[in-house]
């Protein structure tokens, strides 16, 4: 991992913490005991108690130059490909984080993505690695933030980034509509069953279907359940109608 040139200085020594809650969808208007706090007022949490409850309720919000960031994780980051410049201070929080400081990636726009250090006391996380991603807008990730995630990790954002051939990939299929509906995205591409059985067999879950997703050397998709489910999908182009059906319960 390199470093590059340090824009601005580590003006503010905290002791902090950032959630280990995984991947958080979206940002909620902060407000009460959620919102934002100056960083230097969460230097240490509360860790019982009422205060506690409420700070674990809380969606992370990390507020770096004005902007409200959300953390996603980090664990899938290939931290020997990173090219990080220091892009501002950490000014507020409604978590703790690990250092006061976020960094921008080379070829990202730091508006919409940065990263910061994890905490000592969350590297122990399933979904956390020596730094985290703070994304603005949790939806899609950019090609270039592609180029720094591993691939062999089992957490490779394999919705958003490129497929390998012959490796398995973990991903969730939604099934509220059926099977004649678009999938994915998978690989940044969305993708369509084919000759999609129906009824729905008995060995794909309702709603939303979890296993694994497959790039076949002619360019199909092979879908494995963790219900038995065994699908072969082909590249399509998204529905018009797609976003009803993902509106599972």
């Amino acid at each position: 991992m390199k470093r590059v040139a340090r824009k601005v200085g580590l003006g503010v020594v905290a002791a902090l913490v950032l959630s280990a809650c995984g991947l958080i969808a979206g940002l909620g208007g902060p407000s009460g005991e959620c919102a934002p706090r100056p960083v230097e007022e969460v230097s240490v949490r509360p860790w019982f108690g009422p205060a506690a409850a409420a700070a674990t309720s809380c969606a992370p919000i990390v507020r770096v130059a004005g902007l409200d960031y959300t953390p996603l994780g980090g664990r899938w980051l290939d931290e020997d490909a990173l090219t990080l410049t220091e892009y501002g201070l950490i000014t507020h929080a409604s978590w703790p984080t690990g250092e006061p400081v976020a960094y921008a990636l080379d070829g990202v726009p730091p508006e919409q993505f940065l990263v910061i250090a994890t905490a000592p006391e969350d590297l122990s996380a399933e979904e956390n690695g020596s730094y985290t991603v703070l994304a603005r807008d949790a939806e899609a990730l950019p090609s270039a933030l592609c180029d720094y995630a591993d691939p062999a990790d089992s957490q490779y954002p394999a919705d958003d980034c490129p497929l390998s051939p012959g490796r398995q990939y973990r991903a969730g299929m939604i099934t509220a509509c059926g099977l004649g509906h678009t999938m994915g995205p998978y690989g940044g591409v969305y993708w369509r069953v084919i000759d999609p059985p129906k009824p729905l067999p008995s060995s794909v879950a309702r709603d939303i279907d979890y296993g694994t997703v497959e790039l076949l050397r002619d360019g199909r998709l092979r879908y494995r359940g963790e219900g038995g489910a065994d699908l072969t999908l082909a590249p399509t182009q998204r529905d018009a109608d797609d976003a009803e059906c993902r509106k599972y319960p």
